[in-house]
């Protein structure tokens, strides 16, 4: 299993899920609260990981 993870505009990412579904991969697209999520996950798996997350990492989420 592989993750992708980039910035792309509507078309490209379109573009980029069409062509992992032919390969027969599975692809989705994140927006909104799905993509805070992520990003809130990512934090808990790193404080997890080392009891420590950064103060300005969270705040910059909350943020948002």
């Amino acid at each position: 299993m592989s993750v992708l993870i980039a910035q792309l505009n509507d078309a490209d990412a379109n573009f980029i899920v069409q062509l992992i579904k032919k390969v027969h991969g599975k692809a989705k697209i994140l927006k909104g609260k799905a993509l805070d999520d992520f990003h809130f996950a990512q934090l808990i798996d790193e404080g997890m990981k080392s009891e420590n997350v950064s103060l300005f990492k969270l705040r910059a989420k909350l943020r948002k």
